[in-house]
């Protein structure tokens, strides 16, 4: 394909209009539309794709408008979409109008208050910030949300999106790039690597992180290195309310309630719940004085991480006493913060102070490699949310050791509400019901215990993936998909064989305590006191809750004989892998 056809495919062509008077008030930022529109390139191709074929409205057509669509970049700096929006408007001579469409009927677990409250904190922000520094006005609306963005689309010269890879945001963009009548292009601002440009990873699965690693670690100073360019708007609307007449009046969206940002996250919260007929669950309530939602939030602890946790974080990230997370993940999911730049200002760091090299590396390969490979595995896989999606390997020794007896064994209820008989892993779901987050370590041993715990490995994943898609902040997230599945056996390989979990990869309180027994203590005496929402304190157990007795096993057993002896049998007395069972790796 000719570099001007291509160009022209991706939406990045300044195509000439007929300029024409645009009956609203507008306010001119600079005197010369064309000077402005040189940014239209400003944006790299290769994070462009068109999603339809039809060609831009043009003014003479009634075109008033190049239309935002607000989805997965929820931020007013480092917005590659945002910017290539604002080169389209100045090539067009038209202004820009953002919107975005909220729904209480996210498939799982995304109408909870607690991470509804969390994105609207964020999004009554960027309303704000859009309005104060870019000229652009932000509209939100309940309803569908293709819906809500085809009807603001009926007057639109062109739509500019963000990209999104979960199953939902890829039907949500497909419907949308069906319903307009305009050029509609697709903006990648979320991944350091684009996986749709050429030689990405859409379409190519790859079955570990060694795989991706060499693909991407030896481009990551040049793909974080350029700024995303600022682009001046050479026209915009003068308020919220010209902005609605641009995309054809309170008419044109009639069917969509507004969403109040000017009044906060609450009233965005309750205007979303009348529109929806109930439809927000207030049973998972906001975490007050843990994470608040936001760009600004976000950025404070990006500056926070850099600036004091990076000494110990390469040796002891795991720890959970010593609290050296970022705490960046709800932040990445809702595109508060973008993670290019990120990338960017960690390499920073690296290259000012060498001592923190090391760290650096490490705080990288997860935000960029893990994550990314995770984002490969939603987009590539098409069961990624079942647990048909994990390993054939995985799914075949859990099979072979579905009968194998267990001692423990819990309902969903049980599990939800803490009651088992062992003290770290109730801990880590008090501070997961609590905070909406858990310690990227814990939450390990938190998934692999729930596999140990369940009459069926099926049983298993479907709790484990339920309860963080409904209390954690960076649920229904790629990342957190593929960080329950690798306690399932994702991205992981056979290791010897065990009772119940066969051939996968173990964690247990013993093993953990032998790496950081300080931080277990200090992580029990903050979140094993006193549960939330009808939790039990930490030394009790669920056999003693329902009148069963105590007794041994997991972390309330002392590490004697009986528990010397298991591990004993666990290492040395077990069969080995069965190898025509296994040959298939994830």
């Amino acid at each position: 394909m000719p570099n001007r056809q291509r160009r022209r495919v991706q939406g990045l062509s300044p195509e000439p209009q007929v300029a024409a008077p645009i009956p609203l008030r507008l306010r001119r930022e600079v005197p010369a539309i064309a000077a402005a529109a040189a940014a239209a390139v400003a944006v790299p191709a290769e994070r462009c794709r068109r999603l339809n074929f039809a060609p831009p409205r043009s003014r003479v057509d009634g075109g008033t408008h190049v239309l935002l669509w607000v989805q997965s970049a929820q931020r007013a700096s480092h917005n590659e979409a945002l910017e290539l929006a604002c080169a389209r408007a100045n090539v067009h001579g038209v202004p820009v109008v953002a919107v975005f469409g909220g729904t209480a009927g996210f498939p799982g677990g995304g109408s909870g208050a607690r991470h509804l409250r969390f994105m609207y904190e964020g999004l009554c922000e960027l309303e704000d910030a859009l309005a104060r520094t870019r000229g652009v006005r932000l509209l939100g609306f309940a309803g569908e949300v293709p819906d809500v963005v085809i009807a603001a689309s009926r007057r639109a010269v062109e739509v500019v999106t963000d990209a999104g890879y979960t199953r939902t945001l890829r039907r949500w963009r497909e419907k949308v790039a069906g319903g307009v009548q305009c050029a509609t292009t697709e903006v990648e601002c979320d991944v350091v690597a684009p996986l749709y440009a050429p030689g990405g990873g859409a379409g190519r699965g790859e079955p570990a992180a060694a795989t991706l690693r060499p693909k991407i670690w030896p481009r990551l100073e040049a793909l974080a290195s350029r700024e995303v360019t600022t682009t001046t708007l050479a026209l915009a609307a003068s308020g919220a309310e010209e902005a609605l007449e641009l995309v054809g009046g309170a008419a044109a969206m009639a069917a969509f309630p507004r969403l109040p940002f000017s009044d906060g996250a609450d009233a965005c919260l309750e205007a979303l719940h009348a529109a929806s007929g109930g439809g927000v669950d207030f049973s998972v309530p906001p975490c007050p004085g843990y994470h608040a939602g936001g760009e600004a939030e976000a950025h404070r602890k990006l500056e926070v991480f850099l600036s004091r946790r990076l000494d110990d974080y390469a040796s002891k990230r795991n720890d959970p006493g010593l609290g050296l997370q970022s705490h960046l993940s709800p932040h990445i999911h809702y595109g508060q913060i973008s993670v290019v730049y990120v990338t960017r200002r960690a390499l920073e760091v690296k290259r000012r102070d060498p001592r923190h090299a090391r760290s650096v590396d490490v705080f990288l390969d997860e935000l960029v490699i893990r994550r990314e490979l995770a984002i490969n595995f939603v987009l590539n896989n098409p069961k990624y949310d079942s647990y048909d999606g994990l390993p054939r390997w995985a799914r075949i020794t859990l099979a072979d050791h579905a009968g194998d007896a267990r001692r423990w064994s819990y309902t969903r209820e049980e599990f939800e509400r803490g009651l088992t008989h062992d003290a770290l892993w109730n801990a880590a779901q008090r501070e997961l019901l609590t905070s909406g987050k858990q310690h990227n370590y814990v939450r390990m041993y938190w998934a692999k215990k729930i596999l140990e715990w369940s009459e069926d490995p099926t049983e298993a994943w479907r709790v484990a993936i339920e309860l963080n898609n409904k209390y954690s902040l960076d649920g229904r997230d790629p990342s957190s998909y593929t960080g329950v599945g690798w306690c399932f056996g994702l991205h992981d390989k056979p290791f010897p064989e065990t009772q119940i979990v066969g051939t996968l990869r173990r964690m247990s309180e013993n093993g953990m305590r032998g790496k950081f027994n300080a931080g277990l203590s200090s992580y029990l005496a903050r979140w094993s006191e006193k549960g939330p929402r009808g939790g039990i304190r930490g030394n009790s157990t669920a056999a003693e809750v329902k009148g069963g007795g105590g007794g041994g096993g997991g972390s309330s057993t002392p590490a004697g004989k009986e528990t010397r002896q298991r591990r004993l049998e666990e290492m040395f007395f077990k069969p080995p892998p069965k190898k025509s069972k296994t040959g298939e790796g994830g």
